[in-house]
């Protein structure tokens, strides 16, 4: 191929990288709006290179104020990356987003705060009774493959946790996430409340889980807590009551 050629197909291309980018994001969004269900957006301003979203909805949850820039030296290394930043009142932070041209999606660097009810409601925390309280995120890794969460790194802390249904203070905890060979191991520690809380969680790569845990009233004398503490399972002589459970994510 000569070099006058070459020239020109790359130009080209830039051209057509340039008009992909400089698209009005509404326009272009309102034509995927059925290729990427459950996702929505709407009240969408800017480009695709730069814009805003009033709302943002995946399945069941949905939030306000969503911002995207894409980042520039992400393309000259052979991937579609974005910074995002969400200003809901029930879930803020920011994230960075990106996908390979081999189609895994990641995400680096994830900060922020939620609502634990809006994580509920929305189908991502799945515990069956209401609960109350909020969940910081500093998440340095996450990569989906396939669709399956194949890796994660960072921590998650839950603060001033409480259920409504009965009404009880269970208090804060520590949730440290690696991967390991297994799989994904999240281990849970307490950080003193009312509820003693130990247990190691494994995601496999075929987004199976198994939990095992222990948990247990810090004060033996609080009933309202121990009657709950045996529905979860039987109790131990020393109090405690044990958790093993598996399912799929």
């Amino acid at each position: 191929m000569k070099g006058g050629t070459r020239i020109g197909l790359t130009l080209v291309g830039a051209y057509l990288v340039f008009l992909i980018i400089t698209a009005p994001a509404a326009l272009t969004f309102d034509k995927l709006r059925t290729r990427i269900a459950p996702l929505n957006l709407s009240d969408v301003n800017g480009t695709l290179w730069s814009g805003h979203a009033g709302t943002f909805s995946y399945a069941a949850l949905r939030l306000a104020n969503l911002d995207w820039s894409v980042n520039p030296f992400g393309l000259l290394l052979g991937r579609l990356e974005s910074n995002v930043k969400l200003n809901d009142n029930a879930l803020h932070g920011s994230v960075t987003m990106g996908r390979t041209l081999g189609g895994t999606l990641y995400l680096t660097d994830l900060n922020g705060e939620a609502e634990l009810q809006a994580l509920q409601s929305s189908g991502l925390l799945k515990i069956l009774l209401p609960v109350n309280g909020q969940a910081q995120f500093d998440l340095r890794k996450l990569r989906y493959t396939d669709g399956k969460l194949t890796a994660a790194e960072g921590t998650i802390e839950i603060k001033n946790a409480a259920t409504l249904v009965p009404q009880l203070a269970l208090g804060d905890f520590h949730i440290e996430v690696e991967t390991q060979q297994a799989g994904i191991k999240a281990t849970l520690s307490d950080r003193g409340g009312a509820l003693r809380a130990q247990g190691v969680a494994i995601i496999s790569p075929d987004g199976r889980y198994q939990f095992t845990g222990t948990f247990s009233p810090r004060d033996p004398n609080q009933a309202n807590l121990t009657q709950y503490l045996r529905m979860m399972g039987p109790m131990g002589t020393d109090g405690r009551v044990s958790v093993n459970t598996s399912g799929h994510i």
